[in-house]
């Protein structure tokens, strides 16, 4: 480490040989190291964490298995709870002040995706059983559409009868 004192003027131009600074300015140069035992427990710290499973016979599935199964669909959790922060969902125009009420509609909204989840997952059965495909925002043939994109392709229906005689 090395520190550099430079002096500083208040006016312009350069000053007379018999002037004082009028004020100073430090500049502070060197390396940075670490412990090499802290940095190593560091990042082993930030390399555990928490997944749980409903599978109670340990010797059904490895803990590489869960954490496997769990990055490959992490994409799909992300996923839904970005849709619950979409402006379009409208949640952060609610206001809460009690703790118990935000814990409901968290759990209402949680269902919500369930719901959500189940439904999409229904709509990409059925267009592979029956080889069917849908069309996505591109206008391309999709056998996977979301189930937001199918919302909002029927969104102008209103109501719709079918096989009724007047």
């Amino acid at each position: 480490m090395q520190i550099t004192i430079i002096s500083r003027f208040n006016r312009k131009g350069r000053p007379t040989q018999d002037r004082q600074p009028d004020y100073y300015t430090y500049h502070i140069t060197g390396t940075i190291a670490s412990i090499i035992a802290y940095r190593n427990n560091m990042l082993r710290r930030k390399s555990c964490f928490i997944i749980a499973t409903n599978q109670l016979d340990y010797s059904a599935i490895t803990d590489g298995e869960v954490i496997e199964i769990y990055t490959k669909d992490q994409q799909k959790v992300e996923r839904a709870f970005r849709f619950l922060k979409d402006p379009m969902f409208m949640a952060s125009t609610l206001f809460l002040k009690s703790p118990k009420r935000i814990m409901a509609l968290m759990m209402v909204m949680t269902l919500c995706l369930l719901v959500y989840s189940a439904l999409e997952l229904r709509i990409r059965r059925v267009l592979q059983a029956n080889k069917a495909t849908f069309v996505d925002q591109k206008g391309k043939p999709t056998s996977k559409p979301t189930a937001r994109w199918v919302f909002q392709f029927f969104a102008g229906i209103h109501i719709i009868i079918v096989g009724r005689k007047r």
